[in-house]
């Protein structure tokens, strides 16, 4: 899967998805505008100040400095600038939120001289890949100073050898500079296909397990951002329901098969190394099929 490309949202359209190969909306955003966007591009009518924390410090020679924080908020913004009290017309820091749509967030943090000396960039945005629902975080930073380029790409050429003992293939490929991208795909509930992209390197893995399931939508279909809260909350609270030789369980599988009579099955059982809590059944044919439960919590 990973040679397909994530898919936006809004480019999907209704039994027109495409698997070949392509750049995502933010990928041809950036390179269209060879850099990332500040907060001159939100665009969100409601916007208004919100609060305003005012600093102020005085030396031991008595010289008085300060900055000013300001906080503007909207529907689906919120912005943050700080400004020294000696150049209030120059901000030294500039922080914006905005939710571009229901699918895709942004956070942009800039700082130094009119904001323009330091700049990162992180997005979040659902979508599809290969026809999976899949979930992208990308961090950018076009802009830092060479001291902090020359840490973060020690740190990166770290992520290669860490992925390898974690079962991640490794393939040299140039990807955008100055960037790293993940992809989570959902292949099913309990499996997903994890794509992380440095500027030098692909890293995947197609056979990722989760440590419990996640609800899938329907094909085609991709959650909100402010709903994936509300599955991973939701695969928590799972029921097992036992109808007869019948057993739905925690994700939902119908079981109807592998149930033997006179003969404990293990419907419910503490996963970690010092096992506290076990619950078993058993169909008992001397008293016409019924179920008998046990339930364990010391001495496993």
């Amino acid at each position: 899967m990973h040679a397909y490309s994530f898919r936006s949202v809004k480019k999907q359209k209704p039994g027109k998805q495409s698997d070949e190969p392509s750049e995502s909306d933010s990928q041809q955003y950036y390179k269209r505008k060879g850099g990332v966007s500040g907060e001159q591009n939100i665009k969100d009518p409601a916007m208004k100040p919100y609060a305003t924390v005012t600093f102020r410090y005085r030396y031991t020679d008595k010289r008085e400095a300060g900055h000013d924080l300001v906080v503007f908020k909207g529907t689906s913004a919120l912005k943050v600038t700080v400004k020294d009290i000696t150049r209030p017309a120059n901000p030294v820091v500039c922080f914006t939120f905005y939710e571009v749509n229901p699918h895709k967030t942004t956070l942009n943090l800039r700082a130094g001289q009119d904001c323009r000396d330091y700049n990162f960039l992180f997005e979040i945005e659902t979508g599809l890949l290969a026809g999976k629902p899949a979930l992208q975080a990308t961090f950018k930073y076009p802009k830092v100073s060479k001291q902090l380029l020359s840490y973060i790409n020690k740190c990166i050429a770290l992520i290669p050898g860490i992925a390898a003992r974690a079962d991640f293939t490794h393939k040299l490929q140039k990807n955008a500079p100055q960037e790293i991208s993940m992809i989570m795909a959902l292949k099913r509930p309990d499996e997903c296909t994890m794509i992380m992209k440095l500027p030098e390197d692909l890293l995947y893995n197609d056979n990722c397990r989760l440590p419990y399931s996640v609800p899938m939508v329907p094909k085609g279909q991709t959650s909100k951002i402010a709903d994936i809260p509300k599955l991973l909350l939701a695969s928590l609270n799972g029921v097992c329901k036992v109808n007869e030789k019948r057993i739905l369980s925690f994700n939902n599988e119908i079981i109807t098969k592998g149930l033997p009579d006179d003969c404990f099955i293990n419907v419910l059982g503490d996963c970690t190394c010092r096992k506290r809590l076990i619950v078993l059944m058993k169909y008992e044919t001397a008293h016409n099929n019924n179920i008998l439960i046990e339930i364990h919590t010391q001495n496993l």
